[in-house]
């Protein structure tokens, strides 16, 4: 919170429109994005690549988990969609745009 008041942070965002609005209109030069954000600055000539530092960098990540406590159809119903989830179209838009999930066991 205190570097907020120091004004450390410029903007931020809710949705990629706003992210690469804010790089469109000179409000930050250095920003969290994600893919699609960046996708749409190629897209308006925006000069933008991703930072890749040698110490490493946080990754977008879908993990997806079902409670202890849910039986029967319930968990039925929630089994049916995990697989879904990682093995339909959901799983191909998300390695397209480089994240990953993990297949559950």
């Amino acid at each position: 919170m205190n570097l907020k008041r120091q004004q450390h942070f410029r903007a931020f965002w809710s949705n990629q429109d706003q992210a690469s609005s804010d790089m469109v209109r000179g409000r930050v030069g250095i920003e969290s994005l994600w893919s699609p954000a960046m996708t749409d600055l190629k897209k308006r000539n925006i000069k933008v690549r991703m930072a890749a530092p040698t110490e490493g960098y946080r990754a977008w990540y879908g993990g997806m988990s079902i409670s202890r406590h849910v039986k029967g159809r319930t968990l039925d119903a929630a089994y049916d969609y995990l697989n879904w989830w990682v093995s339909g179209w959901p799983g191909a838009v998300m390695a397209r745009q480089g994240y990953y999930i993990s297949a559950q066991n």
